[in-house]
């Protein structure tokens, strides 16, 4: 005989019950943004208890700011998304231009499958541009499309250097 489940008004049971309980995946995507988060607030509290801003912070350990980002369904790329099939719920990810280029996504979608078949589509077009990257991977991770890319300085600079001047006449912009 089947348990009945209680009824609460809890907010965060309902929430960890629908989108947690017994989910795996979703259990250790929780588990490392969390530990993320804590470690962006405690990098926050010290720099702000320093006085630095962040652009200063930068400069001192020898980098530059890296750029993180999230949007949800509401931003209207998702609808320029929709027009090529995809339908996408949120995009997230870091881009670092340090020391050439360095991208982590992830691309969150309606389901598993889609998230599988946008995975299979984004590797064969990938495998012809795979020789210009040092790495470049794209793997599904439950409703998530995860992209990686990395490009030292020096294979960055040849891209720039092939396609920097398309991308300029494409914008309007002069080229180089």
């Amino acid at each position: 005989m089947k348990r009945k489940q209680r009824s609460t008004s809890d907010g965060l049971a309902i929430i960890d019950r629908r989108h947690f309980q017994d989910q795996p995946t979703r259990l250790r995507a929780l588990a490392e943004a969390t530990l993320n988060a804590q470690i962006a607030q405690e990098i926050y509290a010290l720099r702000t208890k320093a006085g630095l801003t962040q652009k200063h912070l930068a400069e001192l350990v020898k980098t530059t700011d890296s750029v993180w980002g999230l949007m949800n369904g509401a931003s209207k790329v998702f609808d320029k998304m929709s027009t090529m099939g995809v339908k996408a719920k949120a995009v997230f990810g870091s881009l670092n231009v340090t020391d050439g280029l360095s991208l982590n996504l992830r691309l969150r979608l309606e389901t598993p499958d889609a998230a599988q078949q946008l995975t299979a589509m984004s590797k064969q077009q990938m495998a012809q541009a795979a020789k210009m990257f040092d790495q470049i991977d794209v793997a599904a991770d439950g409703s998530d499309v995860k992209y990686t890319v990395v490009l030292s300085n020096q294979k960055l600079q040849q891209l720039i250097a092939q396609f920097g001047p398309m991308l300029g006449a494409f914008s309007g912009g002069a080229t180089p």
